[in-house]
């Protein structure tokens, strides 16, 4: 079954960017922009808009995407079944998390899991948290490793609800900075409002970021408005950018350590997210599942 044009367009709608997707895909970045243009040609109509900042699909692009996502889960679906059929194969499983932290709880519970069900396929998709959710949601993940303000949404079920503080960040070179280097990694820490760095330069996280419109929502109703350097979805980028003395930031608490030049803080009001694992409301779990769940949740 081949779904080589799926594959390069769910590459450049992933990474917004023919030369990223074209290295993704380990091709060259002509030979994706004309494989893009011959398929806009055959169809009759432009898929993408390209630009100097990033690529942006158009309705038609956007439909072809969601038909490409499609078409990958019916390639496993399909695999999967041939497969047991064969008798090589009992079932498919495929989880989705980010490159960082959903990957780290993959690799831990790999060996356990296929230990129990070694004919059991396991499967990861790296993703942000946005494209989680909605991969769960149309079916192309079976379960998300995510983050999560909300966990009493109508469309997923929660298998963890593990609350995580969110600290705000300062360069030690910052006016309110204070020597850390002795603080033990549960200690209480010195609280802070964020009207006291209306003056300070912010590294952001990106839309992707499961806390990013809570932030926006937190910074609006103080009617602060911070000065942007940056913004990522990757949380050790940012953090080594405060690190870096480049600004302050407001990331999760595991990433503090003491020999950082950095003084972490406790929001006030506190300001906090969700660990949670997920798959689509009302899914009705196999034995194998729900052993992966009772892993994942024991290693997030």
């Amino acid at each position: 079954m081949d779904i080589t044009d799926q594959k390069y367009m769910i590459a450049l709608a992933e990474t917004k960017s023919i030369t990223q997707a074209a290295k993704r895909l380990n091709i060259s970045q002509p030979a994706l922009s004309n494989w893009l243009s011959t398929l806009e040609y055959q169809l009759g109509t432009q898929l993408a808009i390209r630009s100097k900042k990033q690529l942006v699909l158009t309705p038609a692009g956007q439909i072809y995407l969601e038909g490409s996502y499609r078409m990958l889960q019916i390639k496993h679906q399909t695999y999967a079944e041939i497969a047991n059929t064969a008798g090589f194969l009992k079932e498919s499983i495929t989880i989705s998390g980010t490159p960082n932290g959903g990957a780290e709880v993959f690799s831990r519970i790999f060996s356990a899991f296929r230990e129990r069900y070694p004919s059991v396929s396991l499967q990861f998709l790296e993703s942000y948290n946005k494209r989680t959710f909605d991969m769960v949601l149309d079916g192309t993940a079976d379960f998300g490793i995510c983050s999560s303000q909300d966990v009493n949404s109508p469309l997923f079920e929660y298998f963890l609800a593990d609350e995580k503080e969110l600290l705000l960040y300062l360069p030690s070179s910052h006016r309110l900075s204070y020597d850390a280097s002795k603080l033990k990694y549960d200690a209480e820490l010195p609280t802070i409002r964020l009207s006291q760095l209306a003056d300070t330069p912010f590294i952001m996280p990106s839309a992707d970021m499961s806390y990013y419109s809570g932030l926006v929502q937190m910074f609006h109703h103080l009617s602060l408005h911070p000065k942007v350097l940056f913004q990522s979805a990757n949380v050790k980028v940012i953090y080594q950018m405060v690190k870096s003395g480049n600004g302050a930031a407001i990331l999760p608490r595991r990433l503090f350590s003491p020999l950082d030049p950095v003084s972490p803080f406790s929001l006030k009001p506190r300001f906090s997210t969700f660990s949670t694992i997920v798959c689509k409301k009302g899914r009705q779990l196999t034995p194998a599942q729900e052993y992966l769940v009772q892993l994942m949740v024991q290693n997030t």
